[in-house]
């Protein structure tokens, strides 16, 4: 969050990108410096908690067993993400599993984690090992990075001096941006690889500006229909850790 407050000036609601660029008015050697800091340590500190817990014997006792849910039931709910991996469904819209890929994930090498029972103790495994898999890609992600930074903050000054120097000329943008006129009738859908799974987007268009209909796919809703098969035969124990391992949030769910 510190960094993200840095580079953005916001520390919760990033704003990198600018019209025409990226926002680069920051120092990135420093940047550089202490994102590889964190890197290093927040992956010896997971890894450690990681192989501490991981054949710690009130851990498995806990959640092996508790919350497992089958492949069969998992496509059938439409779950995604880390909950469907950890049931054995190959399904990472960052390799074009199950969606189409996007970014630049297919030239980093990237590895997916699938689990065999889908209960808690196998969501716990996925999930740290997937964290510290991210730190992989952050790490191969930064050349990219300098390289596109380095571009686009010449972009961003040379048209911040050439468009953005007026009123007329901000007014002239926004208008241009405000759409393509009229299109066909069609449908558009897209999606990307969330912390709790597939985060889709779809616009219907009428034919006109403005979309007919516009829809975000919340990969939690999906995930909290799996607790009413979870709850039957249950202790009040093992449900708890069953919800806390399907990483439900209710806020996104109003959404």
């Amino acid at each position: 969050m510190e960094l993200f407050e840095r580079i953005s000036g916001a520390r919760m609601h990033t704003a990198l990108y600018r019209p025409f660029g990226f926002g680069g008015d920051f120092m990135w050697g420093s940047f550089v410096r202490d994102l590889l800091f964190i890197l290093t340590r927040g992956s010896r500190i997971i890894s450690g908690a990681f192989l501490g817990l991981l054949n710690n014997r009130a851990m498995r006792s806990r959640c092996s067993g508790v919350g497992s849910f089958s492949k069969k039931k998992i496509t059938s709910y439409g779950i995604s993400g880390v909950i469907a991996r950890a049931s054995g469904v190959s399904t990472d819209a960052r390799l074009g599993l199950g969606s189409v890929a996007y970014s630049a994930y297919g030239s980093f090498s990237l590895s997916t984690f699938l689990g065999l029972r889908g209960d808690c103790y196998d969501r716990f495994v996925v999930r740290a090992r997937e964290m510290l898999e991210s730190f992989l890609i952050i790490t191969q992600a930064l050349p990219t990075l300098n390289s596109i930074l380095n571009k686009s903050i010449g972009a961003d000054l040379y048209n911040k001096r050439s468009k953005f120097v007026s009123m007329e000329s901000v007014i002239s943008h926004f208008k241009v941006s405000a759409g393509f006129g009229p299109l066909a009738k069609s449908i558009a859908i897209s999606s990307i690889e969330g912390p709790k799974g597939f985060v889709g987007v779809l616009i219907v268009n009428s034919g006109s500006v403005s979309p007919y209909r516009f829809h975000v796919r919340s990969p939690v809703a999906h995930n909290l229909h799996l607790l009413s098969t979870a709850s039957n035969g249950y202790t009040f124990a093992d449900f708890v850790a069953t919800f806390c391992s399907l990483d439900v949030v209710l806020g996104e769910i109003d959404r």
